[in-house]
């Protein structure tokens, strides 16, 4: 599989928002022992911790030789019939070094799910600062049982503050009689490095190209009586001059929306907040594919593009099966982010607030940002 990502930072505001684009590539494994390979003895392999929350009765927690993805270990994890809501099995690998403030990552990781009943696994990046002050997260929730291997991903944006990353994957029971049983393997969690602030990228010896043309959301007024919404269009262009018909496909992924820190009115000036807006309240919406030059388009091999509900993992929004797509063609996009009445605190620094992280709060004014991430290649 071949293929290149590039990063646009969507910017919302009460005020105003802007989308900039940028180029971006995947950078090593900052996971020590991310396939699990190592391991001298206990739950799990080395680097790696292990604890339960909720006293579970009855769990198996061992490395495990029944199902890998890659290499001879994989994580299991697994709770019988016997439980109750709350209780909770937890694998987690902490980070020092290797990112800054600002930095966007991936993290990516293989899972067979055999079995899973009134319980949901919870993969997450979270961020704290050295006094482990907790600043916030970014979350991906699987509730549905695999029939082998599975491929997932996590899109992270390190906030301001942060010391230490934690990836943890902790598997929760739901209600009483919840049970599972699964394996974790090949854990790569990789830093998107900015390589240029050009909307146009070479991609596969310079011969796939996609160019995106930034747009800005209109301004937003704050009414609790109403409906709040904002839209914008940009336009995506591919050119395929490869020659070799082999297709292509554009994927697109993001993270939530987080304010800038805001003040805290509950605490008299002591402590500030950062609030998440969630990216599944941002629509995608596509309706033609319009030629430029080259290959026409094909009603049902493509290029096709697709409309849906931004995600933290990628979804294809343009896709040109093998034979067609030999051309240049324009995608406008549509954005539509709806604007909720409350939305959660994910950071809560300073002292004498009414408030906690996970609490909702009425939407306040100020700037919401988010990345949204291009890929574009073969074999996606």
């Amino acid at each position: 599989m071949l293929k290149q990502t590039i990063r646009m930072v969507l910017v919302f505001s009460l005020l105003m928002a802007a989308i900039a684009p940028g180029t971006t590539y995947a950078t090593g494994n900052l996971l020590n022992n991310g396939g699990f390979e190592v391991h001298a003895s206990g739950n799990t392999a080395d680097h790696w911790t292990f604890r339960t929350e909720g006293a579970p009765d009855s769990y198996i927690a061992e490395l495990s030789t029944a199902s890998v993805s890659e290499g001879a270990y994989a994580q299991r994890l697994s709770q019988d019939g016997t439980t109750v809501p709350g209780q909770t099995l937890r694998v987690v690998n902490k980070i020092d070094s290797g990112f800054t403030a600002g930095d966007s990552f991936q993290l990516t990781f293989q899972t067979n799910i055999t079995s899973l009943a009134e319980a949901k696994l919870r993969a997450k990046v979270e961020y704290y600062k050295a006094d482990s002050t907790y600043l916030g997260r970014s979350l991906r929730e699987i509730t549905n049982a695999t029939s082998d291997y599975s491929a997932y991903e996590v899109t992270a944006l390190v906030p301001a503050d942060t010391d230490l990353m934690v990836v943890a994957f902790e598997v929760v029971i739901n209600a009483n009689g919840g049970y599972y049983n699964l394996f974790i393997d090949d854990v790569q969690l990789q830093r998107l490095v900015s390589v240029g602030d050009t909307t146009q990228v070479g991609i596969i010896g310079g011969d796939l190209k996609l160019n995106t043309v930034s747009g800005s959301f209109m301004d937003v007024q704050l009414n609790h009586q109403t409906t709040m919404t904002t839209t914008m269009t940009t336009t995506a262009n591919i050119t395929d001059n490869r020659g070799n018909g082999e297709g292509w496909a554009v994927k697109i992924s993001a993270t939530d929306f987080f304010s800038q820190d805001l003040a805290d009115p509950s605490s008299a000036g002591k402590a500030s907040l950062v609030l998440k807006l969630p990216v599944s309240n941002l629509q995608l919406e596509t309706s033609s594919v319009n030629l430029v030059s080259g290959q026409p388009v094909d009603a049902t091999y493509g290029p096709a593009a697709s409309s849906f509900t931004a995600s933290n993992f990628s979804q294809t929004v343009v896709r040109a099966q093998p034979g067609f797509g030999m051309g240049s063609y324009n995608v406008p996009i549509r954005y539509t982010l709806l604007v909720p009445k409350t939305l959660e605190i994910i950071s809560l620094t300073g002292t004498d607030s009414k408030f906690k992280v996970g609490d909702y709060v009425g939407t306040r004014e100020g700037y919401y940002t988010a990345t949204l991430n291009f890929t574009i290649g073969t074999g996606l």
